[in-house]
């Protein structure tokens, strides 16, 4: 707010400003706001580790989200079964619904896969010539809100941390 003082008589149509709080401690405020808001690591850590790597465990238990492809009838033969999908030997689904294969860039605001092993992964999540996609990571739309109701709350965590008092 902005409160005025006369000046007094003599000085007439004459005043001043005092502004309160001052410019520059309004401005401080908002600059450490900017540097709370910036760090991003820990609302794009807790977006894998509470969002992602459960809906990447939710497409493995579902066997898709939409449903993948069943098998081919040759592929069900040499396993001698027709399930679960993509997890005969649990090794893609372990690497798959792992922290490690997260790559976060705070200054860039991104989360990333780096790598998946075994390599046959991206081969699943492609498809080839003779093989259809199987995607196993995407974002369900649950899971957009979800993100984005964590970087809402990382706003507002940053706003009563800093405690702008304008």
């Amino acid at each position: 707010m902005a409160f005025f003082k006369s000046l007094g008589s003599k000085l007439r149509g004459l005043f001043s400003v005092e502004i309160i709080p001052p410019p520059a401690v309004v401005a401080a405020q908002f600059a450490n706001l900017a540097q709370e808001i910036h760090d991003l690591e820990d609302p794009l850590e807790k977006a894998v580790r509470d969002v992602m790597m459960p809906s990447i465990q939710a497409n493995f238990d579902a066997e898709g989200r939409p449903a993948w492809a069943p098998l081919a009838e040759g592929t069900q033969e040499i396993r001698g079964d027709a399930g679960p999908i993509l997890q005969q030997s649990g090794a893609l689904m372990a690497s798959a619904t792992s922290f490690g294969i997260w790559e976060i860039d705070s200054a860039a605001g991104q989360a990333f896969i780096s790598g998946i092993d075994p390599f046959y992964g991206g081969f699943h999540m492609s498809g080839t010539s003779v093989m259809p996609s199987r995607e196993f990571i995407m974002i369900q739309p649950e899971d957009a809100e979800r993100i984005a109701e964590i970087f809402g709350e990382h706003v507002d965590d940053a706003i009563q941390h800093v405690q702008i008092g304008i």
